[in-house]
């Protein structure tokens, strides 16, 4: 297998013809539902699935930009929280890799949730960015990207052994075939004594909060297939957010986009009060007892030559 899904439909591209723009329209939710059906049916025993929770929600809540979504909001949350230092006594510096960079702006964000720890980062994507030259001159001993077909990361890891850490932010549910690419990574680790790997991608309920986004979406027993394939680690799955983060993110987002409300969602003339209410629901999510359908987002930590992670 290449892929943890069904299909390769890819509501991303751009349509050829309105032939295409049909067949995706009228596949791509059917097939999604039927990918994420039976979500928690034979899920790897190793996953340990936690709610997140973090210690200082109210002063690293301040630090997210304002008008991120409440996904995205608890994305930086979580790599806010990462054992930065415990990561650095085991891996000796921090060299990192990150999967589908986009502008490479996570380099800055990295560095500084880090407290500037990471030594060397090289961000991937299949399209440049006119900014990944910006931060190349602004950091010319560290930072570097390079321009990847999306599926043969086995070129890029050859080329930079001393990679000891690979990351993802919102990337995968692009990836055609991420089964694929993560073969390949097991290759790559399989002599090193210490690696680590966090992913932070999209739950089921995104299908509906983000019509017509990326290839798919995840659950745990979907993630199993990727766990599956790395053995001798430890692996923790992480909730992010639930039923009051995603009725926000549909009032202020989905809605106000899918119904045509003019050319922006609420974020952007509402901005206080969406900034304020996604506190409370990130809060009140955080409190929850269970875990439940309405998850927002993954994380998923995969260490190797070291315990699973402790975020409370």
């Amino acid at each position: 297998m290449k892929s943890t899904s069904l299909h390769i439909i890819n509501a991303d591209n751009k349509y050829r013809s309105l032939i295409d723009k049909v067949l995706v329209r009228l596949l791509f939710y059917p097939l999604n539902r039927l990918n994420n059906l039976l979500p928690n049916w034979n899920v790897d025993g190793n996953i340990k699935i936690k709610n997140f929770r973090p210690a200082n929600i109210e002063s690293d809540y301040a630090k997210c930009p304002v008008k991120s979504s409440p996904s995205r909001k608890l994305s930086d949350l979580f790599w806010m929280n990462l054992e930065w230092d415990r990561y650095t006594s085991h891996l000796g510096s921090i060299k990192m890799l990150d999967i589908g960079c986009g502008n490479g702006n996570y380099y800055t964000r990295f560095n500084t949730y880090s407290d500037g720890k990471i030594n060397r980062y090289i961000g991937i994507d299949v399209y440049e960015n006119k900014n990944w030259s910006t931060l190349k001159t602004e950091n010319p001993q560290v930072v570097d990207f390079i321009k990847y077909d999306g599926m043969n990361i086995s070129a890029v890891l050859s080329k930079n052994n001393d990679i000891n850490f690979i990351v993802s932010q919102s990337a995968l549910q692009h990836i055609k075939y991420d089964l694929s690419v993560f073969k390949q990574i097991r290759e790559f680790i399989k002599e090193k004594k210490v690696f680590v790997q966090v992913h932070l991608f999209q739950s089921a309920c995104c299908l509906d909060l983000y019509p017509g986004m990326g290839i798919r979406q995840y659950t745990p027993r979907t993630i199993s297939k990727i766990t599956r394939l790395f053995s001798d680690t430890s692996v923790s799955l992480y909730a992010l957010g639930g039923i009051n983060c995603y009725r926000l993110h549909e009032q202020f987002i989905t809605k106000p986009t899918t119904q045509k409300r003019g050319a922006c969602d609420y974020r952007d003339i509402k901005t206080e009060e969406y900034n304020k209410k996604c506190f409370y629901a990130i809060k009140s999510d955080m409190n929850e007892n269970s875990i439940n359908k309405y998850v927002n987002f993954y994380a998923l930590v995969i260490t190797k030559g070291m315990d699973s992670l402790s975020i409370l």
